[in-house]
């Protein structure tokens, strides 16, 4: 994963996780700034019982969800790509992909 703020440079996030909880929250990513919510330029959650991909795309946070939902003490394989050039967002769960979004 990548540490740049730049949603125009491709990057991607991959986890693998097993949660202990099915409950709103981020798993992996990063944040930029103290004012984050989530994870600002992306990264890995479970909302609204799935997992999701998000990002903040300088106006607002977005989320691609994968219909997969998490079950409690099950590992998954989690990727999610950002192409900065087509503003495409992609998430797979275990090497299947599940979304994609022109964001």
């Amino acid at each position: 994963m990548s540490k740049t703020a730049a949603n125009n440079i491709g990057q991607t996030w991959e986890a693998v996780v097993k949660p202990a909880s099915v409950a709103n929250a981020g798993l992996f990513g990063h944040v930029t700034s103290a004012g984050c919510s989530y994870f600002c330029n992306g990264g890995i959650c479970i909302l609204n019982s799935e997992y999701c991909f998000n990002w903040f795309n300088n106006t607002a946070y977005q989320f691609l969800g994968s219909t997969v939902a998490p079950v409690i003490g099950q590992y998954v394989h989690i990727t999610c790509t950002w192409n900065g050039v087509t503003n495409t967002a992609r998430i797979y769960v275990n090497g299947v992909l599940k979304n994609t979004s022109a964001a």
